[in-house]
């Protein structure tokens, strides 16, 4: 049996940008894709659920982690650090699927810089900001103060995401179907790059 390595199906984007709903129907699809579960030294929000949002762990435990280098990227994000861990791969190798997640830019680059080509990007962009601004207010979550600080935040990752080498593809969020779809075909689509085959017909 050949050797499998896992590619790795990065979605960024500002946050209600849609990521996550896409990265959902990806796992509920028949495509051969493992969702990757981050870490964070964070707490839970709302009914979030240790080891299904997220593996919820104290500071000193993430840091015990990244001291044992058990993270493939990890960084510090609005005071909390967020990685993800090793086992993650070594589970979708195992299974012999493709790993899928849901980064933030700055993990993506890590990842990049360690994983090069096995790294494909996606960004996943609102068609306008007052959308992702009615998201926010929607989720009733964050005070005003805190909605425009993502806002801020959100402009800075399109304007990164957008114009930037990080984004191997980009997806416009205008309707979640259609985003869905595109996604699909960037997974399907990438695994027969001519450059990851290596075939040779038989006699």
């Amino acid at each position: 049996m050949e050797n499998f390595s896992p590619l790795l199906f990065c979605f960024i984007g500002p946050g209600a940008s849609g990521k996550s709903s896409i990265c959902s129907a990806l796992i509920d699809s028949n495509l051969p894709v493992h969702l990757s579960i981050s870490s964070t030294s964070r707490l839970p929000r709302g009914t979030e659920v240790n080891g299904k949002e997220y593996f919820f762990k104290t500071r000193e435990d993430f840091q015990k982690d990244i001291d044992n280098q058990l993270f493939l990227e990890y960084a510090e994000f609005t005071g909390d650090f967020y990685g993800t861990g090793l086992v993650n791969y070594e589970i979708a190798k195992k299974l012999r699927k493709h790993l899928l997640l849901d980064l933030e830019i700055n993990g993506v680059k890590s990842l990049k810089k360690s994983l090069g080509s096995s790294v494909v990007v996606t960004f996943v962009c609102p068609p306008k900001l007052s959308d992702l601004r009615k998201r926010f207010e929607m989720r009733a979550s964050d005070s005003p103060e805190r909605i425009e600080e993502r806002m801020e935040l959100a402009k800075l990752e399109i304007e990164n995401g957008l114009h930037s080498t990080i984004s191997d593809y980009v997806i416009i969020n205008r309707n979640i179907d259609e985003s869905v779809s595109q996604a699909k075909a960037i997974v399907v689509a990438e695994q027969v790059r001519r450059s990851r085959i290596n075939f040779i017909p038989e006699e």
